[in-house]
């Protein structure tokens, strides 16, 4: 319930109460999933006509994985996609991730982003991949992350700093030579300026 997802968010310095319920809500779609994914659906359509919202997210999709089937679930996610781009807005949908299990939502929404904890040493460290986003540039692999009352701050990793190192110009200039003639002839006069060899 709504009451008592207030006071976790009130102990974060971005937390505005003042935007509820105008631009931020809580709705529950337990009810309506007794009964079925098309009554939770049906739900979020009429959710989505009367409040406008721009973004949706669905926490908790983990137990959809476990009381419905496979197929009755991808038939969810397309009527939420369907739902979203009708009414211009975002869905973000959070799950467990199971590891080994099967999740029809994979093979269908955009993007797929993972949080999870690792252990160095006995220091735990929260970690953040990109593992699918259509349409975009991302940089895949794990990068840390940090979760506090300010907000989440991404530390990207030293190539996603960099950006595409094959996009960096090569230097012009006359080959450096090593002092071995026929290695330098070998290479053409030498080394290309700037070069890592």
């Amino acid at each position: 319930p709504q009451h008592l997802r207030i006071p976790f968010a009130a102990v974060t310095r971005f937390f505005d109460p003042s935007v509820i319920p105008e631009s931020l809500s809580y709705v529950s779609v337990y009810s309506a999933m007794k009964t079925g994914l098309k009554d939770v659906i049906k739900l979020l359509s009429s959710e989505l006509r009367s409040r406008k919202p721009t973004l949706l997210v669905i926490d908790g999709l983990a137990i959809a994985n476990v009381s419905f089937n496979p197929m009755e679930v991808k038939e969810f996610i397309h009527e939420l996609q369907l739902a979203g781009e009708a009414h211009g807005c975002t869905a973000l949908i959070l799950s467990t991730g199971a590891q080994g299990s099967y999740q029809p939502e994979l093979t269908m929404v955009d993007g797929i982003i993972t949080l999870q904890r690792t252990l160095h040493g006995t220091r735990s460290l929260r970690e953040i991949e990109v593992q699918k986003m259509r349409g975009s540039n991302a940089v895949f692999g794990r990068h840390s992350v940090v979760i506090t009352g300010a907000g989440v701050t991404v530390y990207p990793r030293l190539e996603a700093l960099l950006g595409d190192p094959n996009a960096i110009p090569a230097q012009v200039g006359q080959p450096l030579g090593t002092g071995v003639p026929r290695l330098d002839r070998m290479l053409g006069g030498g080394f290309p300026p700037g070069s890592t060899s």
